[in-house]
């Protein structure tokens, strides 16, 4: 079922724990759903919430220099979970989530595993 009406806003960390426990942390030996960077300055949650205002997915952005160029600064995505029993129209949703956070002075944004330029 793909969600229609979704919508993304910055949530806290608090507010990840429970979908991050669900999804990131089922059949692990680990049930503990924080990062250490989840209260680094600059660090960002962005939570997707569906029509009945329901937490369907989340995602975490961390600020950290980039690896080819200590110089440069970049984000790290930490924490993307989305409800299992949810599809977020992967196009839409994803764009949406990182464009959410070009205000930073980040150039190079890793998403799902792929490298966007941001400018």
């Amino acid at each position: 079922m793909v969600v229609q009406n979704s919508r993304v806003v910055q949530i806290t960390a608090e507010d990840t724990y429970s979908l991050r426990t669900a999804v990131l942390r089922a059949n692990t030996p680990s049930k503990d759903p924080k990062y250490a960077e989840d209260f680094l300055n600059g660090t960002v949650h962005f939570g997707i919430f569906d029509q009945n205002k329901n937490l369907i997915g989340t995602s975490t952005w961390v600020l950290k220099a980039w690896q080819e160029d200590d110089s440069a600064v970049a984000i790290q995505l930490r924490g993307m979970a989305v409800a299992t029993n949810q599809s977020l129209g992967r196009p839409r949703n994803q764009y949406l989530i990182a464009n959410r956070h070009r205000g930073t002075k980040s150039q190079t944004c890793a998403c799902f595993g792929l490298d966007e330029q941001f400018k």
